[in-house]
């Protein structure tokens, strides 16, 4: 039993990996599967190791630098700008404007861009 499993496994991956390479729209939707289970993973990540930084009053800032590295398979390269608008003593609300845009090299690039800060 246990080399059926095996092989089903073994079988079931080698279809993944002909279909990813023939189809596009498989592709596709394999790798957004995948970057959305990544975005998952990242929340669920950051709702623990973010308990440091709130204490000590720094904010969101490691959310911002952990998403780089979740997201580096994906070939989705994020940059945050306006990021000395975060840098601020106490609660804050910040508002942001999400931008994806396709760069030269046929990479994503998504650009977190702090509109507005809300002090509390």
């Amino acid at each position: 039993m246990e080399h059926l499993w095996t092989v089903l496994l073994l079988f079931l991956l080698a279809v993944f990996l002909f279909l990813y390479n023939i189809s596009t729209a498989f592709h596709y939707y394999s790798r957004i599967s995948f970057f959305y289970l990544t975005v998952l993973l990242h929340g669920m990540e950051v709702c623990i190791t973010m308990i440091p930084s709130w204490l000590t009053g720094k904010g969101a800032d490691y959310v911002f630098h952990s998403f780089y590295y979740w997201c580096k398979w994906s070939g989705i390269h994020t940059t945050v700008y306006g990021y000395e608008l975060t840098q601020v003593d106490g609660p804050a609300v910040v508002i942001c404007n999400h931008q994806v845009m396709r760069s030269n090299d046929n990479l994503l690039e998504a650009r977190t861009i702090p509109l507005s800060l809300l002090k509390a």
